[in-house]
């Protein structure tokens, strides 16, 4: 099959939103409107052109993923990914709930620490208490 110089840069075009905003997963669905829907935002954020539904689904079909019919028009064994920006807020949210919890530990050896040492000091005034009958 050969490629007019169009083509190949649409391919390749594709070929960088499959590779950062999807992810074969066999058994999983996905609706051709969604598949198109990430694709044309994800084409206009970086200032190319969206393609059409029937290009879309000779990407689709040349990686693989067989196009059928099913409650509307869907992709197998597909995902698509959250966008770049929303992984980054996610690992955001995730750093700082890794800082809240190793802050929390902290505080939590803290309380241990003081309890360990009235421990001692409880466990030393009973041994006192019991070494000499007279005090109460």
């Amino acid at each position: 099959m050969s490629y007019s110089s169009a083509n190949l840069l649409a391919e390749m075009h594709f070929a960088e939103f499959y590779r950062t905003r999807l992810r074969r997963e066999i058994g999983m669905r996905v609706r051709s409107a969604e598949l198109m829907a990430a694709y044309t935002v994800w084409a206009r954020a970086g200032s190319g052109q969206s393609r059409g539904f029937r290009q879309l689904r000779r990407f689709m079909i040349r990686r693989g993923h067989g196009h059928f019919y099913s409650d509307g028009a869907r992709y197998s064994d597909l995902v698509i990914l959250p966008a770049r920006d929303a992984l980054e807020r996610a690992s955001d949210r995730q750093r700082d709930a890794m800082s809240c919890a190793l802050e929390l530990v902290a505080r939590i050896d803290a309380m241990r620490c003081e309890l360990d040492q009235v421990r001692a000091i409880l466990i030393e005034a009973g041994e006192r208490s019991s070494a000499d009958p007279m005090s109460c």
